[in-house]
């Protein structure tokens, strides 16, 4: 129970953040826990809802959700979760696998092609290099 309350505090920050907690979950819980491909969804599934409508609230109270297109986004989202869930259960356990690690890759492949990565990492090696925070202020001590 602590491994799924450690791997929960994990997924729901990630998850509130934006960032898509089941890149997060999915794999702890199939390499840590044990579990197979569809349990380890279904759980993300089951897990993620009351976290998203926890971080939704604060969205809403920021007014960073325009509704129309939220509403767009929620109704095709539903036919393409049903979908998803479809295809999913059809494809036998190994090819599920490979096909989010795969979807893994590529997202990854793609931030880094569009340079999404680089200024994180030319800050890192500034901050690193000349001992400041890669924006020309010194490095905090503590």
């Amino acid at each position: 129970m602590i491994l799924f309350a450690l791997l929960g505090a994990v997924f729901g920050v990630v998850g509130g953040m934006g960032l898509g907690g089941g890149i997060v979950l999915i794999p702890a819980l199939t390499l840590f826990a044990g579990m197979t491909q569809h349990e380890a969804q279904g759980m993300t599934l089951f897990a993620y809802l009351p976290m998203a409508a926890a971080a939704l609230v604060s969205h809403i109270k920021q007014k960073n959700v325009n509704l129309k297109p939220a509403l767009f986004l929620t109704l095709f989202g539903c036919a393409g979760g049903a979908l998803g869930y479809w295809a999913a259960s059809a494809i036998e356990e190994t090819a599920l696998r490979i096909v989010f690690a795969v979807f893994l890759i590529l997202a990854a492949l793609l931030r880094l092609w569009r340079g999404e990565a680089l200024p994180w990492l030319k800050r890192r090696k500034s901050y690193d290099k000349h001992g400041d925070d890669g924006k020309g202020r010194e490095r905090k001590q503590g």
